[in-house]
């Protein structure tokens, strides 16, 4: 199979000719380059929202297990007989 700028060069087209030809053709290799690109942006975003959720959570237990073991010091330290 020929690629364009074989197909070019074959019809008696000029060395510009199939520069611009060949310079205005996206190969399949710079697609899959800029579409990897944008998903390893994305897989980025995705694992950031996850630690700002899972740093979320972690934040509410803690203050949960602070009050409830302030009862617990509270209960403790009274002065029941």
């Amino acid at each position: 199979m020929k690629c364009r700028r074989q197909k070019a060069e074959e019809a008696g087209g000029h060395r510009k000719e199939t520069k611009t030809l060949y310079a205005s053709f996206h190969t399949p290799q710079s697609a899959a380059r800029n579409s990897s690109r944008g998903q390893a942006l994305t897989e980025y975003v995705v694992i950031a929202g996850l630690l700002m959720a899972s740093l979320g959570i972690l934040t509410v237990f803690f203050v949960t297990f602070k009050e409830y073991g302030m009862r617990i010091l509270a209960l403790v330290s009274s002065e029941y007989p």
